[in-house]
């Protein structure tokens, strides 16, 4: 919800980049996301995202919960074709083996010098999940107060690292463009995003 006054300005589109946007926010998924990551500082509106000088680039492939893997696909190659340094993904795929459709897109996106990061699921076991699993993917599963693995958190070797994915306050959307709690790993995977804006933004050399 890129009217959300806590987002307005922040948030790029290039046409034909996705599914372009949509007036429905059933979910504020995106929205969420978005605002983990670069809700507007000092405005007294809202929230903060961790790094809130970044530039937000909007690619929808998903409608609500449900999506294709083409559409995934493309849209991952759009994000990198058109400058994108971070690339998260906060689904998980149904299967046992990373989509050929998507493996591809992750590794030509991978080779123009892309971050892909990807969160681990909630299914609360070790089972990997995909495309978090995939090869250069860096996996993200969720942490809570304390510091423990949360609950519903995958868990595992194949994760990379773990992240704040408890109880945390983000964006709302729709007519209240207000601000809800929401946790699991899709919601670990932007922090880490974030965190990796800030690097890339004090070392502009580092690679992926």
């Amino acid at each position: 919800d890129d009217l959300h006054p806590d987002l307005r300005g922040r948030v790029r589109r290039i046409p034909g980049c996705g599914l372009g946007p949509t007036a429905v926010h059933d979910t504020s998924h995106g929205t969420f996301i978005a605002g983990l990551i670069g809700a507007v500082s000092g405005n007294a509106i809202g929230t903060t995202g961790l790094d809130w000088k970044t530039d937000l680039l909007d690619v929808r492939v998903m409608n609500g919960s449900s999506g294709s893997t083409s559409d995934i696909a493309d849209g991952i190659r759009c994000a990198a074709s058109n400058g994108a340094d971070i690339i998260t993904l906060s689904f998980v795929q149904s299967g046992t083996d990373l989509s050929p459709l998507l493996e591809d897109a992750i590794a030509e996106a991978r080779a123009a010098g892309v971050l892909i990061i990807a969160a681990a699921g909630n299914d609360g076991d070790a089972r990997q999940r995909y495309p978090a699993a995939g090869t250069g993917v860096l996996s993200v599963g969720a942490i809570n107060e304390t510091l423990a693995i949360a609950p519903f958190s995958n868990r595992g070797t194949w994760i990379d690292i773990m992240a704040p994915g408890v109880r945390l306050l983000s964006l709302g959307s729709g007519a209240s463009s207000g601000v809800r709690l929401g946790q699991g790993t899709s919601f670990a995977a932007p922090l880490v995003a974030a965190t990796a804006s800030l690097l890339k933004a004090q070392f502009p050399y580092f690679d992926a």
